[in-house]
């Protein structure tokens, strides 16, 4: 008697059943468009001709030491502002030669790439 009484409330009828996959689906789909929509832009940007050799060759050992990456001159016409705005400052300072001119330089210059970007989203 007890089985029978404990198989009664766990049925449910199909309308239910229905319902209950239209709000797992519904759930779905939310979780999903939340998630495309807030995957970040990737923007790449070309700062060549921002930056001197001086500057580029402080990235680069920059780059060598800390990100593990190998950063050439033409790697400058397409990088990605997101890594470009991952730059620590403090550690870049210690690379002989790069002064307060080229660190205001590399942050107008991402800035300004920033400011765009922000612009065309």
């Amino acid at each position: 008697m007890y089985l029978m009484q404990l198989k009664l409330i766990f049925m449910i009828t199909s309308q239910q059943f229905d319902e209950a996959l239209k709000t797992i689906s519904d759930y779905k789909f939310q979780l999903e468009t939340r998630l495309v929509q807030s995957a970040p832009k990737v923007v790449i940007v070309d700062i060549q001709n921002k930056i001197n050799k001086h500057i580029f060759f402080n990235l680069q050992s920059y780059f060598s030491d800390y990100l593990k990456l190998e950063l050439e001159w033409e790697n400058l016409k397409a990088m990605e502002l997101e890594t470009l705005k991952t730059i620590d400052f403090n550690k870049l300072r210690r690379y002989r030669g790069f002064g307060l001119m080229a660190e205001e330089r590399l942050k107008n210059t991402i800035n300004t790439f920033s400011i765009n970007s922000d612009i065309s989203i």
